[in-house]
């Protein structure tokens, strides 16, 4: 039920086709018609002093799809914001926090640590609170480890009660992520909603890949509601909140002859800034109805000339009917329409840069795969040699160990960025968002670290863990190990192929500290004090803790490799086992019974 986002000025108008030749607009305006009509009919005769918000469920006859309205009773308009009250004013997540309705929380991360709402919207949805919490659960069911819709579901609301909307569809939305991600997901239809929050707002919806695409708002042009906070921005002169207002999700603005489907932030903000300097009237509630009705029976099309005025070229064509689609005169000679105009191409030219940019980003995630394939080469070549990969990497004795290098540093660039990406999202985003790359990650960190242990150690340095490791391979790890533990205790692992790789990343940099440690003791023996102590002490635990990956089948078999740096720790441990007192350790016995050549084998 959800729209994919619109691309820029380039595609707009044919989602505006899309979007009224369905009834996506009937149904919902039929809903809050609807609505307006019942609580109109069970009010009294005066209207109360501020508007009251109403909601109803709208169950369709052929169950094809349920529809939640939300109004305000009297009709919101620009004159309510326009009162003084703080209506019109931001409040913050840390204020809701503080009064107790922390139920928006899930918006901040670490990257966007706090957002804003329009005061009178979040009032008006606070008030409603407990009665939505059952509309939930009767909107949602859960099936495995998926919280899914029951039936198709469109949340719209006319004015004020459109921002509601908007506040319920996030909160379902942020709902149905709780567990595995929906594949059906609600789609939200306001109708003149003024806007509902601030910079950190839509940073927190746009943070979430599919949620954007579940808003769609419809604002005419002669409606001045979606504009008044834009509007008294600009007619104020202190340096109010209100002035940090900004849009997210689709916008379908539209005049009575055509609309246009715009879903740039910045681009939204323009437009409806450019009608905020407009002195519009109120709007009648049925106009919306009126409109939706009337455009659906017209052919949405675009041209080459617009009112006789040649155009350069096809993209100052199409803005040209973008904007008279939205009410904006085309008149030559008002140099704030010219500004916007020439404003757009540039976004438009900056949207064509975009779509190459993912095109260069498809690319990119090829050339990761080759350049992955490229390492399991050389891993395998290494082997066939009798040297790992590892220590063919730290020696460089060859072209192919100096090339490889180069393609360690791009697969290092992309997952440091990538890693910085998923940190900065929201805690459930974030989830999801490692969920998604966790293989890869693992992968990535199994094949890529060993290389970046062996540079390090290669130019004479110790403890790489604490001295060397970068972050994003301490992330990654732990990513892996969160979603080991949220499986269960594993059972003990079987046999593998003797080509698996070794599943704990830093497996050379203990190796290498153990080395250290052996030569140490083979140069001051016992006698070392202190030295000789830790020496002893981390040799017997990297005993341990070898044999414990033995028997888990969690190392590759090429640590056996006669040139390893391993097999080289082997041969000189054998010179101090008695010093260090493990003369029969169960890792001293494997390899001195030489089982360790059927390692791997089936």
């Amino acid at each position: 039920m959800s729209l994919h986002q619109p691309q820029i000025f380039d595609s707009g108008l044919e989602l505006a086709n899309c979007v009224l030749n369905s009834d996506l607009l009937p149904l919902s305006w039929t809903s809050i018609s609807s609505l307006y009509s019942e609580v109109k009919a069970n009010s009294p005769q005066q209207s109360p002093p501020s508007p009251s918000p109403r909601f109803r469920i709208y169950k369709q006859n052929d169950n094809s799809a349920v529809v939640v309205a939300f109004v305000t009773w009297p009709v919101y308009s620009s004159d309510h914001l326009q009162q003084g009250d703080g209506g019109a004013e931001l409040v913050s997540s840390a204020d809701l926090k503080q009064q107790d309705f922390p139920h928006f929380e899930f918006l901040c991360s670490k990257a966007n640590p706090s957002f804003s709402f329009l005061n009178d919207a979040i009032a008006c949805f606070a008030s409603l609170f407990e009665d939505l919490v059952p509309l939930m659960s009767e909107l949602l069911v859960t099936k495995g480890n998926e919280i899914a819709l029951k039936s198709p579901l469109i949340v719209t609301g006319h004015a004020l009660g459109g921002s509601i909307a908007s506040l319920f569809t996030l909160w379902l939305l942020d709902r149905m992520s709780s567990k595995k991600p929906a594949k059906r997901l609600p789609l939200c239809i306001t109708f003149g909603s003024p806007l509902v929050g601030d910079k950190g707002l839509h940073l927190a919806v746009s943070q979430r890949s599919t949620w954007p695409s579940c808003f769609l708002h419809v604002a005419s042009s002669r409606d001045p509601l979606p504009s008044a906070l834009l509007a008294t921005a600009i007619h104020s002169s202190s340096s109010s909140s209100i002035s940090n207002y900004e849009p997210f999700g689709t916008f379908l603005m539209c005049d009575e002859q055509s609309c246009d489907c715009v879903g740039d932030p910045e681009i939204v903000s323009r437009l409806l800034s450019h009608k905020a300097t407009e002195q519009l009237g109120s709007l009648d509630v049925d106009e919306y109805g009126k409109m939706v009705e009337y455009l659906k029976s017209r052919v949405i099309c675009q041209g080459s000339s617009i009112l006789g005025r040649p155009m350069a070229d096809s993209m100052q064509a199409g803005i040209a009917l973008q904007l008279q689609s939205i009410g904006i005169s085309l008149d030559q000679q008002k140099q704030s329409t010219i500004s916007l105009a020439t404003e757009l191409e540039k976004k438009q030219k900056f949207s064509s840069f975009r779509k190459r940019s993912a095109l260069e980003q498809s690319r990119k995630l090829q050339e990761i795969k080759m350049k992955m394939a490229y390492l399991e080469w050389y891993k395998k070549d290494s082997r066939n040699k009798g040297k790992g990969y590892y220590d063919s990497y730290k020696i460089q004795s060859t072209t192919a160990d100096i090339e490889i290098a180069k393609h360690k540093k791009f697969l290092t660039n992309y997952w440091k960025d990538l890693v910085q990406q998923a940190e900065s999202k929201s805690q459930k985003e974030s989830l999801f968002f490692r969920t998604m790359f966790l293989y890869g990650g693992t992968n990535y960190r199994r094949m890529v670290e060993p290389l970046d242990i062996a540079e390090f150690y290669r130019d004479g340095n110790r403890d790489y863990k604490k001295q060397g490791r970068s972050p994003h391979y301490i992330l990654l790890e732990k990513w892996q190990k969160d979603d080991a533990a949220g499986k269960g205790k594993m059972k003990k692992k079987e046999k593998k192929s003797v080509d698996m790789m070794t599943e704990d990343s830093c497996f050379w940099a203990d190796v290498e500290e153990a080395l250290s440690a052996v030569r140490l003791l083979k140069q001051k023996g016992s006698g070392g004090g202190g030295e000789s102590s830790e020496a002893k002490s981390r040799l017997v635990e990297f005993q341990r803790y070898v044999m414990e990956q033995i028997e888990n089948y969690a190392v590759d078999s090429e640590i056996f490799l006669g040139e390893s740096s391993f097999m080289v720790w082997w041969k000189e441990f054998q010179e101090v086992a008695g010093i260090v007192g493990s003369g029969s350790s169960s890792l001293v016995e494997y390899m001195k019974s030489g089982r360790y050549h059927n390692y791997g084998s089936p």
